[in-house]
This record gives structure tokens, C-alpha cells and sequence, in this order.
């Protein structure tokens, strides 16, 4: 719940690291009621790290797009260029609060919908845990997210939003199909080419050269598809 954070930060407050440095003004943010992202920085000409800003959600002002340029659909200004900030100066590894600026230019968020702030939303590992062994029982992603709000006692206690869990799912299964797993996929496809001619198949993989996705078909529905104009897509994350 938001309240009258009195843990405010000062200037000299000291931090190990910058993770140390952002869960603590992340903590603030959300006992305050708003979010917070990662702003400018400065480093040292030997390219190390001399000044880092965590700045509110809400700083600045949406870049003017070219009137030119037709969209499906108009996404509402959230930005309200606030100046509510906190900044860190880098110090023999020390992260030093420099700067504190805490008045915003906005309301801030009712408290019930404080879970809900994108800063405030994060899969810790036993959440991760329980998401991963339903996934691996089979759970489809909505009845995973369904039984966390049920432990949790309400969709506000659990800490994240079902995209978040989707999201988190995408990821796994990018990351488990792996250079071993991927051969063997590649494998499989280039025997049904032998035995098929028609068979056609292309994988598209990411910049670290993992397979990510894959496309295939063979003769037989290729010749359904001139007939009758049907696609079988198999989407994963639902």
C-alpha cells in the first residue's frame, strides 16, 4: 500500500553497487506510489561508469513523429515531463546519492493499482519456481497465473501481470531450446527432406544464433493447402 514514505532519500547515502542503488529507490517508488526507469548516464573516458539517473516514468515528453507517418493506432501521452529523480555519483565503487529531486507534476497512482506499476512488477524465484514445474506438468498460462493470484490472495499480491508471465514463459522456451535440441530438430527435418522432396522447412534463429522459431511443411500439405486454403499455426505460449 502507498503511504507517507518517511525513508526519503539524502544526499551521500551511500550503495555497493548500482543493483543496490536501484531496489532502494525502487522500494521508495513504490511505497510513494510510481514508477521508475533507468535515464542518463556518464562515463569516464577509460569507459567506466561515472554518473548514473533514475528518473520517474513520467520525465519527458514523447518524441513529435513525422506527420507523415499513419498509425493503426494512437497510443495516449503518459509522459508529463516530471523532474522527480534520484541520481548516483560513481566513487572507488561506491554509488553516492547526488541528487534527489522527490516533487512530482502528476498525481500519483491510487494505491490499489500500486502493484501495477511496470517498475514495481518482477518474478522473484519462488514465484519462478512454481511457474516453471506447471509449465513442465503442461499448465496453460492462464490457469499458472490463475492458481498464483488464488496463493497469493488476489491478482494485487502477486507481483506481476499475466503478460509478465507470458512473457516469462516466451522466454524459457526460447532459452531451453538449445544448440543440442535445435540439431536434433534440424536432424529430423533433413530426413523427412530425404524421404520427401517436397518437404520444405526454415528456421529463424536470434542474434546469438539460437533457433527461435521454425517453419515446415511437407507434400502432403502443400497439396491441402492449394485444395482448401488452410493454415494450422501452433502457438506455444497460450
Amino acid at each position: 500500500m502507498c503511504e507517507r514514505n518517511e525513508n526519503i532519500p539524502k544526499i551521500g547515502m551511500m550503495f555497493a553497487n548500482e543493483s543496490e542503488a536501484h531496489n532502494y529507490y525502487n522500494t521508495y517508488a513504490g511505497m510513494t506510489c510510481f514508477s521508475i526507469r533507468k535515464d542518463q548516464y556518464r562515463r569516464l573516458t577509460n569507459g567506466s561508469l561515472r554518473l548514473r539517473t533514475f528518473v520517474c516514468s513520467k520525465e519527458g515528453q514523447r518524441k513529435a513523429k513525422d506527420p507523415t507517418h499513419v498509425t493503426k493506432r494512437q497510443r495516449r501521452e503518459t509522459r508529463t515531463g516530471c523532474q522527480a529523480r534520484i541520481s548516483f555519483l560513481i566513487e572507488d565503487d561506491l554509488w553516492i546519492v547526488s541528487q534527489f529531486i522527490s516533487e512530482h507534476n502528476h498525481d500519483l497512482v491510487k494505491p490499489s493499482i500500486q502493484s501495477e506499476l511496470r517498475s514495481q512488477r518482477h518474478i522473484d524465484e519462488a514465484k519462478a519456481a512454481v511457474i516453471e514445474v506447471m509449465d513442465d506438468f503442461g499448465a496453460k498460462p492462464h490457469v499458472i497465473y490463475s492458481y498464483l493470484v488464488e496463493l497469493a490472495g488476489g491478482a494485487e499480491n502477486v507481483g506481476f501481470s499475466k503478460g509478465d508471465l507470458d512473457n516469462f514463459l516466451r522466454n524459457r522456451r526460447k532459452n531451453m531450446l538449445a544448440a543440442g535440441d535445435a540439431q536434433g530438430v534440424l536432424n529430423h527435418f533433413n530426413f523427412m527432406q530425404a524421404i520427401d522432396p517436397s518437404f520444405f522447412y526454415t528456421p529463424q534463429v536470434n542474434s546469438e544464433n539460437r533457433m527461435t522459431n521454425f517453419f515446415w511443411t511437407d507434400g502432403i500439405s502443400k497439396a491441402d493447402y492449394a485444395h482448401f486454403g488452410d493454415v494450422v499455426i501452433f502457438d506455444t505460449t497460450y
